[in-house]
């Protein structure tokens, strides 16, 4: 039994925690959250199991956080550009690069939120809904706005954003393995595919070859 005190408060608190976040974050990417147990997560960070449970909660908790703070960087970059305006093409286009490109730099997070998309998560499922509920409005906002004024095809926003969400997933994941598609290559389809599917065709400097 792990009887050993958790660490007291103090200016290295935000620094411990963001380290157990990093460390739960892969083990969740790599093993799942079934899988994964507090302790290993205290093993794999140094640490003993009460410090991580001080830190972070219970093993709901420790997940949701690590998960909420990916929606909350994917929702900077969609709010940010879409606040900028422009063509939609050119908006959507920036967005799906700076989203592939970060996803392929933190390649845990997309194997963490394919896991989701899966329906592995089913423990915490509801509550992962509500962290991501105001990223799917706004842009099925977007969507819906721009499709008013005639400049996409309308579209069911729920079953796109979930098919536009696996085509984003899928192809970060294949970037980030060696030998696979290269980072390029990866944003240039995953512009060809979803505004594709939104009626825009793609710049043909941007197609993807076959």
């Amino acid at each position: 039994m792990d009887t050993a005190l958790p660490d007291r408060p103090g200016s290295e608190s935000p620094a411990r925690r963001q380290h157990i976040q990093a460390v739960a974050e892969r083990l969740f990417a790599d093993r799942g959250y079934a899988a994964t147990s507090m302790r290993t997560v205290a093993e794999a960070a140094g640490v003993n199991v009460a410090t991580v449970y001080y830190h972070c909660g219970s093993k709901a908790q420790l997940f949701l956080a690590v998960y909420g703070r990916t929606v909350e960087r994917i929702a900077e970059v969609v709010q940010e550009r879409f606040a900028a305006g422009g063509e939609f093409e050119q908006v959507v286009g920036e967005v799906l690069d700076r989203v592939v490109a970060f996803f392929v730099a933190h390649p845990t997070i997309p194997r963490i939120l394919q896991r989701a998309a899966q329906g592995e998560l089913s423990a915490v499922a509801a509550s992962m809904e509500d962290l991501f509920q105001p990223l799917d409005a706004l842009v099925a906002g977007e969507l819906d706005r721009r499709a008013e004024l005639g400049q996409i095809r309308a579209v069911q926003t729920q079953p796109f954003l979930a098919a536009s969400t696996g085509v984003v997933l899928n192809l970060a994941i294949a970037a980030s393995e060696p030998g696979s598609v290269d980072l390029a290559a990866a944003q240039s389809h995953a512009r060809f595919f979803i505004l594709g599917a939104l009626g825009i065709d793609p710049d043909p400097q941007e197609t993807p070859s076959p």
